[in-house]
């Protein structure tokens, strides 16, 4: 890891030198404090001005050294969900660390391990891989390049010295969705639909049907998978089924095939509640709060792991006790909420945290535990 521990000497360096700097400082360094000052002294005050904007522009640039940082999405990076919130976790990164980025999305099956390759024989410190579709891509690559830091969004695998996994403990999302939907409820029937029967995906969905068991075992949870995370029309559909039985919440977990499930709450009137992202702003008067597996915290995480040298190709989990899962603000309509209710959302959400429930056997462990 020679390579990172330089990395990380030419970052501190960078922000030593951005601390101690001005902003207008762009000529070359003077030999002394007092020869600078004379230098300053001397030189015209127009000029000084002029140098301005190229100081700005430069400082905005990535600093020569810096960490380069990939990312591979299968989906579109405006999803409003699990993709979006990757790539606003890469950009927060970027503006924080002064890290070089770079970002390919939409990749279809054929071109995932060609993608990664290509972007570990570019020589990019760290690839972020979203989606556990990557695991075979970061297996085959990482030993061809073991340099080169792989790390994979939802996988369950590792590889020395290289490849690392970073997942959500899924279960824990779709459980409080489950708690959440059925206190919602009026007519005792709720709907989760899935864009995939992918074991950390069903993982998710059947603690949904625990969650709402929870509140009311009298109440019925309806399930589907749509097996399609971008086909909107079929997640509208799926979702008026549901609703035509009586649901009167909905969950979709997605991806961009969420807003299909929004949407046909929105014109039917009923409630939805957001899923991955805070996805409030999709339709303010139907989803009344999101369950929200943060991929931009989880981003920070990992770039923050890389930078300090804490980086380990190994299975890293994490839940609501590490803030990457979270109930999103109910941006008003708590005010619907009965506080006896809230307040049982309140005591599922830190028994999720100390890790009550899942030592009482209510939240159910992921598949891979």
């Amino acid at each position: 890891m020679k390579k990172f521990v330089a990395i990380l000497l030419s970052m501190t360096m960078v922000f030593a030198l951005a601390a101690c700097g001005s902003s207008s400082d762009s000529a070359a360094p003077a030999d002394t404090e007092e020869e600078a000052t004379e230098a300053e002294a001397e030189e015209p005050a127009a000029e000084a001005e002029a140098e301005e904007p190229a100081a700005e522009a430069e400082a905005e640039a990535p600093a020569e050294g810096a960490l380069r940082v990939a990312m591979c999405l299968t989906g579109d990076s405006n999803d409003g969900g699990w993709n979006q919130s990757a790539y606003e976790g890469l950009k927060k990164a970027e503006a924080d660390y002064g890290i070089e980025t770079a970002l390919t999305e939409s990749i279809d099956q054929a071109n995932i391990e060609s993608t990664v390759r290509q972007y570990a024989a570019d020589g990019y410190d760290l690839i972020l891989c979203v989606g556990a579709e990557f695991e075979d891509a970061c297996m085959a690559v990482g030993p061809e390049y073991p340099e080169v830091l792989i790390a994979d969004f939802n996988g369950n695998f590792s590889l020395d010295p290289n490849v690392a996994s970073y997942r959500y403990t899924t279960t824990e999302t779709g459980f409080i969705a489950g708690v959440i939907c059925a206190v919602l409820s009026e007519s005792g029937t709720v709907g989760y639909i899935s864009g995939s029967a992918a074991a950390h995906m069903q993982d998710a969905m059947d603690a949904f049907a625990d969650g709402v068991a929870y509140v009311n075992p009298d109440y019925k949870a309806l399930t589907a998978i749509t097996d399609s995370f971008d086909d909107v029309a079929l997640a509208d559909e799926t979702a008026q089924g549901m609703i035509d039985q009586g649901a009167d919440v909905l969950v979709g977990n997605a991806n961009t095939a969420s807003l299909g499930v929004i949407t046909c709450c929105e014109k039917n009137g009923i409630k939805s509640v957001g899923y991955i992202s805070d996805q409030y702003e999709q339709a303010p008067e139907t989803v009344y709060v999101s369950c929200v597996q943060d991929n931009a915290t989880m981003v920070q995480m990992i770039v923050d792991a890389v930078i300090n040298g804490e980086y380990e190709p190994k299975v890293n989990l994490y839940g609501m006790d590490s803030g990457a899962i979270y109930v999103s603000d109910w941006h008003g309509h708590d005010a619907e909420v009965a506080p006896e209710d809230m307040e049982l959302i309140n005591s599922v959400i830190e028994g999720i945290k100390d890790g009550s429930l899942k030592e009482q056997g209510i939240l159910r462990k992921t598949s891979f535990e």
